[in-house]
C-alpha cells in the first residue's frame, strides 16, 4: 500500500500516474500478482474520494486501460512462453478474475465516465459491469464449505496416522512447501475473497437504482396551539403518473436476474458460524462466509428499497414476486437464529449484522407487496421482538415500517390489531422522564398508523374504531411535538428529517379531526 503511505507527502497525480501507469504496463505483461496489488491500491484510493475519480475519469489513457481489463480475454502473451504457461494455472486464473472485478470497482468509484467508444457512460453497468459481476454468483458457497471441511478432516486423519505409526518429528522444522490440501484451501480462500469484493461493487451498482422524487412539505410551526377544531382545509391532489417509468421496469427485471442467485449466497453454511464450544476449523473460511452473507443481504436491500412504490409506478406482478422472496429471506434469518442463541464465540456480531440488514430487505419487500402479503404471527412477534431488542434506532425504524405494510392487508385484522398496538405503544406507552428515547421511530410509528387506518372502509378499521385509537391518537400530539423537537437539525439528514417530523405532526392534526368528524 506504498501509493496510500506516499499521498501525502507527493502531489496526488503523480502517484496516480505512477500507479495506473503500473498497472497497465504490468497488465501488459500478464505480470498479474504485482498487477493486482496495483488494482487494490487504485480501488481503495478512489473510494469516495472525488480529487483522485476526477484525476482518473479525466485522463482517458487510465480509463481506457480499466475498460480493457473489464472487457478484454487474456492478453497476447505468445513472445512470453513462461507467462503463456503461468496463465493456465489455476491460481493465475483467479488473480485474473480478482484484476477484473477490481477494474469494475474502480469504474464504479469515477462514475459517471466521459464517452468513449462504442458504449455510452450509462450503459456502462448494463452492458459491462453487471455481465462480469452477475458471472460470478454462480459460486456456491454450501460446496466451498463442504470441501473444506472435506479437505480438512482428510488432512486431521492424515496427521493422526502419522502420529500413531510414528512418523511425526516435533523437533524437525517444517517444510515451506504447501501440500496440495493447502493449495486447494488457499484457491479457495481466493474464490470466495474475489466474491466478496463483487458483491461490494454489485452493491454500489444496486444501490444506483433511481429513487422517488421528495416531497416537498411546508413546515409546521409545532409551537402553535393545537386546535382540533380549526378545519384544516383539503387541498386537491396532484395528478400521479399510473405508468411505470422504463427505470422501475429495468429495476424488476434486475431484481428478477440476481434475487435468486443472492438469496443463495445469503443463506448460512455449516462454516458460516464458529461454534462457541470449539474454534472454526478453518477460520480463513469461516471470515469469508459471513462476509459473503452479509453483501449478499445488502444487495438484496439495495434492490428493494430502491424500487419506487408510489401510486401506479411498480409493474404488474411486482407485488407477487416481492410475496415470493418475502418466504426465502424468512429462511435466510431462520437459518441465522434469533437473538438468543448469539452467544459469546457463535459468530454473534455476523449473525446480529445479518439480522439487522436483513430487516431492511425485508422493508423493501414489504413496500412492494403492501396489502398482498400475509402477516404470520411468527414472523409479526419477530420484527416487535427485534424492534425491542436492538438499539439502533435505524432498525428500528426499518422493523416499523415492515409492520405498518404487513397490518394493511385487509382479511388479516387480528394480525392488524396486534401490529397496532405496538405502533401506538411508541405513542402512549409511560416516559421515564421527559426525554422521547427513540424520536425518530416514534415519528414513523405516528406516520405508519396514519398510513394503515386512512381507509375507514377496509375490514381491520374496526380496530381503531374498538380500542378508541382516535383519543389516543389525539392525546399523543404532544408526544409527536417533542419527538419532533428532538432532531437535530444539524446532524447529517437532520434538516429532511425536521421537515418529516412537521408533516407527521400535522398529518397527525389533521387526521384526528377527519376521525372525528366521521362520529364512527
Amino acid at each position: 500500500m506504498a501509493f496510500l503511505i506516499s499521498r501525502d507527502k507527493i502531489p496526488l497525480k503523480t502517484v496516480l500516474a505512477a500507479g495506473v501507469s503500473l498497472f497497465a504496463e504490468t497488465w501488459s505483461r500478464t505480470k498479474t500478482l504485482l498487477t493486482v496489488s496495483a488494482a487494490q491500491c487504485l480501488y481503495v484510493l478512489s473510494d469516495d474520494n472525488d480529487p483522485t475519480a476526477l484525476i482518473i475519469r479525466k485522463t482517458q489513457a487510465y480509463t481506457s486501460c480499466l475498460l480493457g481489463i473489464v472487457t478484454s480475454s487474456e492478453p497476447d502473451n505468445s513472445t512470453d512462453s513462461a507467462n503463456a504457461m503461468a496463465i493456465d494455472k489455476p491460481a493465475d486464473s483467479e488473480k485474473r478474475m480478482n484484476l477484473k472485478v477490481l477494474a469494475c470497482g474502480i469504474l464504479k468509484n469515477i462514475s459517471p465516465l466521459p464517452t468513449m467508444g462504442p458504449t455510452p457512460p450509462e450503459d456502462l453497468d448494463k452492458k459491462i459491469t453487471l455481465p462480469l459481476l452477475v458471472s460470478l454468483l454462480d459460486y456456491s458457497p454450501l460446496n466451498a464449505a463442504n470441501r473444506v471441511q472435506e479437505l480438512i478432516t482428510a488432512e486431521d486423519l492424515k496427521q493422526n496416522s502419522k502420529v500413531l505409526k510414528g512418523c511425526v518429528n516435533d523437533s524437525m522444522p517444517k517444510s515451506d512447501h504447501q501440500s496440495e490440501t493447502e493449495l486447494e484451501l488457499e484457491s479457495i480462500e481466493s474464490q470466495l475473497r474475489t466474491l466478496i469484493l463483487g458483491l461490494e461493487v454489485l452493491t454500489g451498482v444496486c444501490a444506483n437504482l433511481p429513487d422517488p422524487e421528495p416531497e416537498v412539505v411546508e413546515e409546521v410551526d409545532m409551537d402553535e396551539e393545537d386546535n382540533d377544531d380549526e378545519v384544516i382545509e383539503e387541498e386537491q391532489p396532484e395528478r400521479i403518473s399510473t405508468t411505470p417509468s422504463n427505470s422501475q421496469t429495468n429495476s424488476l427485471s434486475l431484481i428478477a436476474t440476481l434475487t435468486r442467485p443472492l438469496l443463495l449466497l445469503a443463506r448460512p453454511t455449516a462454516l458460516s458460524f464458529p461454534q462457541s464450544s470449539a474454534p472454526p476449523i478453518h477460520p480463513p473460511t469461516t471470515s469469508a462466509l459471513g462476509t459473503i452473507h452479509i453483501r449478499a443481504l445488502e444487495c438484496l436491500n439495495n434492490l428493494f428499497l430502491g424500487i419506487n412504490t408510489e401510486q401506479g409506478q411498480l409493474p404488474e406482478g411486482a407485488a407477487k414476486q416481492a410475496t415470493e422472496v418475502w418466504k426465502d429471506v424468512w429462511s435466510v434469518l431462520a437459518a441465522v437464529g434469533k437473538q438468543a442463541e448469539w452467544t459469546v464465540g457463535s459468530g454473534a456480531e455476523v449473525r446480529k449484522e445479518m439480522w439487522e440488514i436483513g430487516v431492511g430487505v425485508l422493508w423493501g419487500l414489504a413496500r412492494i407487496g403492501k396489502g398482498e402479503l400475509i402477516p404470520d404471527s411468527g414472523e409479526v412477534s419477530a420484527l416487535i421482538e427485534f424492534c425491542d431488542w436492538t438499539n439502533d434506532e435505524m432498525i428500528k425504524v426499518k422493523c416499523i415500517g415492515a409492520l405498518g405494510c404487513l397490518a394493511q392487508r385487509e382479511d388479516a385484522v387480528e394480525a392488524n390489531k396486534v401490529i397496532g398496538a405496538y405502533l401506538f405503544s411508541y405513542l402512549t406507552s409511560p416516559l421515564p422522564n421527559t426525554t422521547i428515547p427513540w424520536p425518530e421511530a416514534t415519528l414513523h410509528a405516528a406516520s405508519s398508523i396514519i398510513d394503515i387506518y386512512a381507509d375507514e372502509d377496509q375490514p381491520y378499521d374496526v380496530n381503531f374504531r374498538e380500542l378508541a385509537w382516535t383519543e389516543a391518537l389525539a392525546g399523543a400530539k404532544d408526544r409527536v411535538k417533542r419527538a419532533g423537537r428532538a432532531i437535530d437539525r444539524k446532524k447529517e439528514g437532520g434538516r429532511e428529517l425536521k421537515d418529516f417530523a412537521d408533516e407527521v405532526y400535522a398529518n397527525v392534526k389533521g387526521f384526528v379531526q377527519y376521525r372525528r368528524r366521521l362520529k364512527i
